[in-house]
């Protein structure tokens, strides 16, 4: 046995009988076969009868139109479906986006309130820290308590070895430990 399959004869359209000249004695006709209105050879007055008249004369092809070939039409719901979904997830992003964007600006207005309040509070803290480190009100809380002013013979400086007047004037200027949580506080130096 072959590997390859028998061929089947290949069938062919006959082809139409070629056209003969003209006899030499026969005159051509100058009329196109279109415009004959007896396109047949028989004679005029001679009836034709059916069967001799197929048999004779080959049957012309009627010519038509012929459309192009149809494609497949696509079914359209997938692009729908998928279109619907992209649609849905741009909505319920856009509508999650306007929530956090909403709640966001909630949060910072009650950020800003307290804030404006915390900055009322540290106004009066600060003012209250003036008023109590007054040296007025110090020297007025000491006398009730019955302090009282040395004499200047009670005074006494001590004098540190290593160190010159200048220095020492600059040991006093040193910032008290208060002082340095100003910065931390928000208050300059």
């Amino acid at each position: 046995m072959s590997a390859l399959p028998a061929k089947a004869p290949v069938r062919t359209r006959p082809s139409a009988p070629p056209r003969k000249p003209p006899a030499p004695g026969r005159k051509r006709s100058t009329v196109p076969a279109r415009e004959r209105t007896n396109p047949s050879p028989r004679a005029p007055g001679r009836p034709v009868s059916p069967s001799t008249s197929r048999t004779k004369r080959p049957r012309k092809a009627q010519l038509r139109v012929v459309k192009p070939a149809r494609r497949p039409r696509r079914s359209r719901a997938p692009l729908l479906i998928l279109s619907g979904m992209m649609i849905a997830g741009l909505l319920v992003g856009i509508v999650t986006l306007q929530a956090l964007v909403s709640q966001t600006s909630f949060r910072m207005q009650d950020l800003q309130a307290r804030t404006h309040t915390l900055q009322l509070q540290y106004g009066q803290l600060k003012a209250q820290t003036a008023s109590l480190s007054a040296p007025a009100r110090i020297a007025a809380a000491a006398r009730r308590q019955g302090m009282v002013l040395p004499d200047a013979s009670q005074v006494q400086t001590l004098r540190v070895p290593g160190l010159t007047p200048a220095a020492s004037k600059s040991a006093r200027a040193v910032v008290p430990p208060s002082a340095a949580l100003k910065p931390v506080i928000g208050e300059g130096t």
